[in-house]
């Protein structure tokens, strides 16, 4: 009895493993839906919550932590997981403590989608009209840049011009799959200033040209603007703008956060016949010297369609770390190999999210 006391003591004490390599993600037992918001609901917020969920030896989530938060649909998503039941880990024979990853979606169903009304403190940084397109324009809120690095014209920018145009590459390669190359025609590094000592940064647009197989009257200049912390600003189209009739002459982007599934891309739901796919090959992103001498640690959280080949597309980042570090992630991500998800036993595309941790040894 001493012994068997001092087994399960050992048992106890022992430290959560995390999914990965050896350690298969466990099988979801028991599924519980979360219950939308009203208050989501009547805001028309939607989208994608991640959590890190550490399960028990006896595969009940005993922690619940939001890694990408939407406020008003968190502790929805956390009720909702802390039911689910999985079966239990083993490692070496004994069931263990897993840590792992999980997405909780939630989308409106029916209805017009929401428009947010327009914010007019936003601060406009460019605009682009083609003749016969829309006009697209790139804005962000005071806060988003009031966070941005001050203009320094003595210092070195925080995104080198090299970064830039891997980061708008990559951003546009995401959002029109079916271009087969870019190539990268202008750089413009533009200085915004406000009376607000606090908003006094600069960013960089981007010219693309883009260039698809078989040729089409889409394939032409494209922008992209590129803040100083890495991060990319999403156009959107100026409905108070002239000549928004006719189709789209820059290739538009797409409206899916990295959060949401794109259309016909499967969520894992077991208990509806969606399985997970099984990561066969992965590869371990290399860090950047920037982020070495930095001493930049921690994870980047990436989501991708898996394929019903098993290949990665649609790698995006849900979690950022660190501009350089982002792209080996996605360089890294674009390389793995997977047993694909199945929907009734047949594969299919299957959204996931990958974690990759950035370690200084």
């Amino acid at each position: 009895m001493i012994v068997l006391a001092l087994a399960l003591a050992v048992q106890t004490a022992l430290a959560p493993v995390r999914v990965g390599g050896p350690i298969a993600p466990p099988t979801k037992t028991k599924d519980v839906q979360p219950v939308y918001p009203a208050a989501a609901q009547g805001s028309g917020v939607q989208g994608v919550v991640v959590l890190e969920l550490i399960v028990g030896p006896d595969g009940k989530v005993s922690v619940a932590k939001v890694l990408r938060s939407i406020p008003l649909l968190d502790q929805a998503a956390i009720e909702a997981v802390k039911q689910w039941e999985f079966t239990p880990t083993l490692l070496n024979g004994a069931p263990v403590p897993v840590i792992m990853t999980v997405t909780v979606n939630f989308a409106m169903q029916g209805g017009a989608p929401y428009t947010p009304p327009p914010n007019t403190s936003m601060i406009r940084l460019t605009s682009s009209y083609t003749q016969g397109g829309p006009t697209y324009i790139w804005e962000i809120s005071p806060e988003r840049a009031a966070a941005m690095p001050h203009w320094n014209p003595q210092a070195a920018p925080s995104v080198s011009m090299e970064e830039a145009s891997r980061i708008a590459e990559d951003w546009m390669r995401a959002h029109n799959p079916d271009v087969q190359r870019f190539e990268v025609q202008s750089i413009n590094y533009s200085r915004v200033r406000r009376a607000n000592p606090d908003v006094d940064f600069w960013y960089y647009q981007v010219g693309l040209y883009t260039f698809r197989t078989p040729p089409r009257p889409g394939d032409q200049m494209t922008r992209t603007v590129v803040l100083p912390d890495g991060t990319v600003v999403e156009p959107r189209v100026d409905p108070n703008a002239p000549g928004q009739s006719g189709a789209a002459a820059i290739p538009a982007p797409s409206p899916q956060p990295a959060s949401i599934p794109p259309p016909g891309v499967y969520s894992p739901d077991p208990a509806h016949g969606v399985t997970s796919p099984r990561v066969v090959t992965s590869v371990n992103p290399q860090y950047t010297d920037e982020a070495r001498q930095k001493r930049i640690s921690g994870e980047v959280f990436l989501t991708c369609v898996v394929r019903p080949d098993g290949t990665v597309s649609d790698v995006r980042i849900a979690k950022s770390l660190d501009p350089g570090l982002d792209m080996a992630a996605i360089k890294a991500a674009n390389q793995y190999r997977f047993l694909p998800g199945t929907k009734d036993g047949v594969p299919v595309p299957v959204f996931v999210t990958i974690e990759m941790t950035f370690t200084l040894r």
